[in-house]
């Protein structure tokens, strides 16, 4: 200020002298360059290290994910799953089917006076593809009545003709899906499979059961129905079973002994500590730090074998492993539930819940029955396919995801990516910007 000479004018307004600089004032004459208003950033926007980043986790998720999908690829088990059944749907139909609905089952229990017969049951199996080498007509698949004339071996003539007519016209032969002939589509299989099952064991051998005592009535009655009878110690107390078998094609009987079976249990489990005895276990947790659980006993299921020479029936244990029917009861007898204490314990007894008037159920399949052998095959072939089906479906998910981000981050930031790396426009159009000043991207991508 002191290079310029300052003059001041006095003006008087209300009384009061104010003095107004008029002097000039000094211009920087240097030229400067202007530089276009950028408006203000927010932080939802788009900046180039954002998309550089969900461009980095869009390219893991696609690579994770065709790693996930191509390490549990199942499809070649399936299709040898699917061989397999469809094999075991033209056995039973050729040999065993007609067998087995012939025979009459019964199941003797001690203490009870009469035998509870054991009714068949029929329904459809699965249906599966006929393999392209047996979808001829001379390939003997299921679904081919003209193919599926067998005889049994028996002790008399008049037993094997009349076992070969009864396969012969059973009505419980494999339907198949109506395709034309001029389709290529592959033909569908389904076979009728039968066993014979007697059910609410518990009702029918226990009628007696105490109802609630009149101290628990009142809790009872209001537990919506989810309450049913006390366990009392009669379901505790050990009872033999003995299934009786006569065959329909030689009239032989077999006594197949069950051995002795409760209809209630208390057992110790693992279980990890007192809270996951309590929520997971549906156990008590005891003093000495182990985990008691009660169970009652829902099902009973026995799979059978039968002689072809004698037609007697025995329990077969060679296939799973035990004489049971699934792995879900890991191949045993019986299939127990468990029991809530916290939501079944009225004034310190436990209650059955309102669905075991539905138990007991006993159940006898034959050994050879598609559905008892996929289980088997199931176990044997892939045992972790379960697993390989939730991990191929979560890298089919991932494999989405990133492509959906990269192809979302690529439509709204390629331009100023492209500009970053040189590739939008030319070496001039960038001496140009650093001449002014400028980048050769924005720093926010708008």
């Amino acid at each position: 200020m002191s290079n310029y000479r300052v003059r001041q004018r006095a003006v008087d307004v209300n009384d009061t002298k104010l003095f107004i600089d008029t002097g000039p004032r000094p211009v920087n004459h240097q030229p400067y360059l202007q530089r276009d208003p950028q408006p203000e950033s927010s932080g939802d926007e788009l900046t180039e290290g954002r998309a550089w980043t969900l461009l980095a986790v869009s390219v893991a998720l696609l690579i994770a994910g065709v790693w996930l999908v191509r390490g549990n690829h199942y499809a070649h088990l399936h299709r040898r799953v699917e061989a397999a059944y469809f094999e075991y749907l033209q056995e039973w139909d050729a040999q065993h089917a007609a067998v087995f609905a012939a025979s009459e089952w019964r199941l003797e229990v001690e203490g009870h006076s009469d035998s509870v017969p054991l009714l068949p049951h029929t329904f459809k199996s699965k249906r599966v593809a006929v393999p392209a080498a047996a979808s001829g007509p001379a390939a003997g698949s299921p679904h081919d009545h003209s193919a599926t004339t067998h005889t049994t071996t028996s002790n008399t003539h008049t037993t094997t003709h009349t076992t070969t007519h009864t396969i012969t016209s059973n009505t419980t032969h494999t339907t198949t899906s109506n395709t034309n002939s001029s389709s290529s589509r592959r033909r569908g299989a389904q076979s009728r499979l039968q066993e014979f099952r007697a059910d609410k064991l518990l009702p029918l051998l226990f009628p007696a059961l105490k109802s609630a005592p009149l101290l628990d009535q009142h809790k009872v009655a209001h537990s919506k129905g989810a309450l049913w009878r006390p366990v009392v110690p009669e379901l505790r107390r050990a009872r033999g079973m003995i299934l009786v078998a006569k065959d329909g094609a030689t009239g032989a009987e077999s006594r197949l002994d069950l051995g002795r079976v409760v209809f209630a249990r208390e057992r110790i489990v693992p279980a990890g500590g007192e809270g996951r005895c309590m929520y997971d276990q549906k156990g008590v947790w005891q003093a000495d730090n182990t985990c008691g659980v009660h169970e009652y006993l829902w099902a009973l299921c026995i799979k059978v074998s039968r002689d072809p020479a004698t037609g007697r029936y025995a329990a077969d244990t060679e296939l799973g492993g035990g004489p049971g029917c699934s792995d879900e009861s890991g191949w045993e007898l019986g299939h127990w539930r468990r029991l809530d204490p916290r939501n079944g314990r009225v004034n310190g007894r436990l209650y059955l819940p309102s669905a075991a008037r539905n138990a007991t159920t006993i159940t006898v399949k034959h050994t050879r029955d598609p559905s008892v052998r996929e289980r088997d095959i199931m176990r044997r072939t892939a045992p972790n396919m379960e697993h390989q089906i939730l991990f191929h479906a979560l890298g089919m998910a991932m494999c989405f995801l990133g492509a959906v981000v990269l192809l979302s981050v690529g439509a709204f930031a390629a331009p100023k990516l492209l500009r970053r790396l040189g590739l939008w426009r030319g070496e001039a159009g960038r001496k140009k910007g650093r001449r002014y000043g400028g980048k050769d991207s924005d720093d926010e991508m708008h």
